[in-house]
């Protein structure tokens, strides 16, 4: 793989995954959590659309970065995901124990 193909797939997983993702997480709570999951898998069809028609026209390159940053884009969606799992499972105990403490 080239130079310039593996810059183009740092930035796009930094972008997808890196930089968004991570900042828009913390301390917002359920909604951003859950359209940034959102927004991600959205990223995600987008960009594997993109690598199936790269793969018609044989642009393998463009298609194999395209397939990394769909990959990146779900990862980030599922952490989104799971966050937001762990908030709602972490709330729910904390309720659970304060009425049986009651």
């Amino acid at each position: 793989m080239d130079a310039p193909t593996q810059r183009r797939m740092r930035y796009a997983t930094r972008v997808r995954c890196g930089g968004m993702c991570g900042s828009l997480l913390v301390g917002y709570g359920e909604v951003m959590s859950l359209e940034e999951a959102s927004r991600q898998l959205e990223a995600a069809i987008h960009d594997a659309r993109v690598s199936f028609d790269c793969i018609l026209l044989e642009e393998l390159d463009r298609a194999h970065v395209n397939a990394i940053t769909a990959r990146a884009a779900v990862d980030a969606a599922e952490q989104a995901i799971r966050v937001e799992l762990e908030r709602k499972t972490e709330e729910e105990r904390e309720r659970s124990d304060s009425s049986s403490q009651e």
